[in-house]
């Protein structure tokens, strides 16, 4: 006999429901428990507490579940359960069960939010030298598909792996770049929601792509860009070689990181003249420059960071607040030597930054 308000039932259950908040009653068969008992589900197990004894069964380590003859019967790494006597409430006991194990699973495949499309038929799959069928719900996210059964056989399948989609009545076929092959069949109505829900997923993850690509770099042919969206889909890892190989002048962005393939990375060196006793105004004329009558040796001491794609002839930042990556020494020759060896970007006040400045004698 049940204690509480009744479960989700059917074989739909839907995922956004929250867990049964209340217990089931059942008599267990197990290695660990025996008897009449109580069943509670939680977020990450199912507790089961006879008079004198309890056990907890975390969802991670439940290798299958089962429902045969108003019987549930449950495979774990703890041993075998069955939960019989359960009268009406034993289908309803399964839906909950398999919907809170079915959650946990999508935690542990790194899903998140609500399905766009769900759907229930037979699956078939290959990977390697395994192959795995039965029957199972299917979900369609944004950018994979979830495959679903009671067993360890679930499968998270990116769709930035796809490479062929083949549609035949009431079934669906895709075949990964990675050899793997998933097919889906005897979804009844649900077939052509679900084969739409992957064809439109499929297309938006590559315009996508290519939007990328083509914000990234306007000036690449179309050819061009097509193949680098190809390799840069949402969730790969792009290749650089090939990437450099189609357009090598390219640049690849994520975040703030910035890389310039084959290209030029630039250092922003302010050339100091006039110390802030003899030029204390900030950019002031004669501060920074080139002063006729002297000789610029620049020597490169260490370089600590990423350099510019570019460098902007008419900044909106004055030039004393960017902060550089290279640490430099510079001389001044014939009549006049100064050493310049300081790190860049080493700011002293709002508009100064510290250079180390030793007139002496040329040589």
């Amino acid at each position: 006999m049940n204690t509480g308000s009744p479960a989700p039932t059917g074989n739909n259950a839907s995922l956004s429901q929250q867990e049964s908040p209340f217990e089931y009653s059942a008599i267990v068969a197990s290695p660990l428990v025996n008897g009449e008992a109580k069943l509670a589900l939680s977020e990450g197990a199912l507790l089961v507490t006879a008079l004198f004894d309890a056990v907890e069964i975390p969802f991670a380590e439940i290798n299958e579940l089962r429902f045969e003859n108003y019987t549930v019967f449950i495979e774990s790494d703890s041993g075998a359960y069955a939960f019989s006597r359960m009268g009406q409430w034993a289908q309803p006991f399964y839906d909950a069960l398999y919907d809170s194990y079915n959650k946990a699973v999508l935690r542990s495949l790194f899903i998140k939010g609500e399905p766009l499309v769900t759907a229930q038929g037979e699956y078939r799959y290959t990977e390697n030298a395994l192959t795995a069928s039965g029957k199972a719900p299917f979900y369609v996210y944004e950018n994979c598909l979830a495959l679903l059964p009671p067993n360890l056989a679930a499968r998270r399948i990116p769709l930035c792996f796809v490479r062929a989609l083949d549609k035949e009545d009431f079934s669906l076929t895709l075949s990964l770049d990675t050899q793997e092959r998933y097919s889906f069949s005897k979804l009844g109505y649900d077939t052509a929601p679900f084969a739409n829900a992957v064809e439109k997923q499929l297309r938006a993850l590559h315009q996508k792509a290519l939007a990328a690509v083509k914000e990234l770099d306007a000036s690449l042919a179309a050819a061009q860009a097509t193949q680098i969206a190809k390799l840069t889909l949402e969730g790969t890892a792009a290749p650089l070689g090939r990437l450099a190989a189609l357009a090598p002048s390219a640049s690849v962005r994520d975040g703030e990181l910035s890389y310039n393939i084959d290209g030029v990375n630039y250092y922003r060196v302010p050339l100091r003249h006039f110390n802030n006793e003899t030029q204390p105004e900030a950019m002031a004329y004669g501060r920074f420059g080139v002063v006729r009558n002297n000789v610029y040796e620049l020597t490169v001491g260490s370089i600590v960071g990423p350099g510019r794609v570019t460098i902007d002839p008419d900044p909106e930042i004055p030039d004393e607040w960017i902060a550089g990556f290279i640490s430099v020494r510079l001389q001044i020759l014939p009549w006049i030597l100064r050493v310049y060896d300081q790190p860049i970007g080493e700011q002293v006040s709002e508009y100064e930054y510290y250079y180390e400045i030793e007139p002496t004698t040329a040589p």
